[in-house]
């Protein structure tokens, strides 16, 4: 689909297209990097000695891992929507079924986060009965006609179609005349150099008066300031001020991989030995020019066969890059908002490092920021799909809210008097306990364990034995 087409076309219908013009390279700039593979950055050449050779730098995916990360945080299977109206809350919760909104959106919060910039469209089809559908679109395909601040309040939505068998691509104008929002609907085939407009499908109005006072349509960006360009209606990428940090890890990465191909074990062998000889069946070959573990070396100064072979067995820095890639991710970590321990390099993967997040941590400040936007965005929606199933907004009894999953939220204060509680009543193994709470390691875990069984026996029985160290006068207690 050619954007500068639709932008060309908006632009002679009156429609301000400038800003959607200068931004239009930043957002395939973040596609690019949300897709792994940026020919600036990933394809690269270097002089050998001899000549320039081209090569392709390997990437570990940061970015989309980062953006997939941030929408499975915020939207899950466990996000709810409470509606105090059971009624109403039943036909939405249908409609969101049979849209399969959970799974899409989820999608959909992960590309907005990528490209910055998504939008959920309602829109209803009338027939027998009454259907309506959410539409899931990424930042590329919006295009902002009136904003305030940020707020984006009349746009244009494009969709590729196939109408009779011919790619086609359909505008939805949604603009406001008056109080109530209009839908202007336009499809059009493209030629090289413009589009041409043609009738549209039966039952599709060419102006649709909605009725409603407010859109039916709901942007969903990271609730993050757009500096890139402060003054652009749209988002910025959840990861564009950690790209120096993205292409850190890639660098280190492609180094790590390299380390394999220039480290495989190689034996020399003379030039005369990786000759074939004849025999009585023809010829046989006494080195296999397939094997890769060998390389034919002109050996002329070789005194005797000890000489003849070179085994060359270079050192693999393993330990080095996987430090520096570790390094590398606490850094973009941070940078996108995790805080500096998400990710672990571990068996020559990234993992996330832990699931729980602290309500002290900077990743549970960014999350609850990034929520509230999502959450603006949803209940909008809902009151948009529940003025299409009933013709009327509703008033101002009806409470929409979003519960959003918190089970991987912990408050310090809890876990600790948790532990204690499991401790002190032998359910948890005490070196468990301090693993849990500070997060260290078995070993580390038993140095401050014996610390504490120092100071107690050198300040006798404690009134507050929190971890069960301290032992009773004229007993014996048994270690777990």
């Amino acid at each position: 689909m050619d954007n500068n087409l639709i932008l060309r076309t908006l632009g002679k219908m009156g429609y301000p297209v400038a800003s959607y013009q200068d931004y239009l390279p930043k957002i395939e700039a973040f596609k690019s990097w949300y897709a792994g593979k940026v020919n600036s950055f990933h394809r690269y050449t270097y002089y050998n000695g001899i000549e320039s050779v081209s090569a392709i730098r390997k990437s570990m995916q940061m970015a989309k891992k980062v953006s997939e990360d941030w929408a499975n945080l915020i939207l899950n299977e466990k996000v709810e929507i409470n509606i105090n109206d059971e009624s109403l809350k039943k036909e939405i919760q249908d409609i969101l079924k049979k849209n399969k909104f959970f799974s899409r959106a989820n999608k959909l919060v992960e590309v907005a986060f990528a490209l910055g910039t998504g939008a959920f469209v309602e829109r209803a089809e009338v027939g027998e009965e009454k259907k309506i559908f959410i539409d899931y679109v990424r930042a590329d395909l919006i295009f902002p006609l009136v904003w305030d601040d940020d707020e984006i309040t009349e746009c244009a939505f494009a969709s590729q179609k196939i109408v009779d068998g011919k790619e086609c691509i359909y505008l939805a104008i949604h603009c406001r005349e008056g109080r109530t929002y209009h839908v202007k609907n336009k499809l059009y085939r493209s030629n090289a150099s413009y589009l041409k407009e043609i009738p549209l499908p039966d039952g599709v109005p060419e102006d649709w008066d909605t009725k409603s006072e407010l859109p039916l349509f709901q942007i969903v960006r990271p609730n993050i300031v757009n500096n890139l360009d402060l003054d652009a209606p749209f988002g910025i990428s959840v990861f564009f001020n950690a790209l120096d940090q993205i292409k850190g890890i890639d660098l280190v990465y492609d180094s790590y991989m390299n380390e394999f191909v220039l480290g495989k074990k190689r034996l020399i062998v003379p030039v005369t030995l990786a000759q074939k000889m004849a025999d009585a069946n023809g010829n046989r070959p006494v080195f296999d020019s397939n094997d890769t573990a060998f390389y034919a070396l002109d050996v002329k100064d070789a005194q005797d066969k000890k000489d003849m072979l070179i085994d060359i067995n270079p050192e693999i820095r393993a330990e080095a890059h996987s430090k520096a890639l570790q390094d590398c991710l606490n850094l973009i970590s941070d940078k996108v908002g995790f805080g500096t321990d998400r990710y672990k390099f571990d068996k020559g993967a990234v993992k996330t490092a832990t699931e729980v997040i602290s309500v002290k941590s900077d990743m549970y400040n960014n999350l609850i920021k990034h929520e509230q936007t999502v959450e603006e965005a949803i209940v909008n929606m809902v009151k948009a799909i529940a003025f299409l199933l009933h013709g009327r907004l509703p008033d101002d009894s009806l409470e929409i809210s979003v519960n959003f999953d918190d089970s991987i939220i912990t408050d310090e204060n809890t876990e600790i008097d948790n532990n204690i509680k499991l401790t002190n009543a032998r359910l948890k193994p005490r070196i468990k306990a301090i693993m849990d709470l500070y997060e260290v390691d078995e070993k580390e875990a038993q140095k401050m364990l014996d610390q504490i069984t120092d100071e107690d026996k050198v300040e006798g029985d404690s009134d507050a034995d929190f971890f069960g160290t301290t032992k009773s006068k004229g007993k014996e207690e048994k270690d777990e």
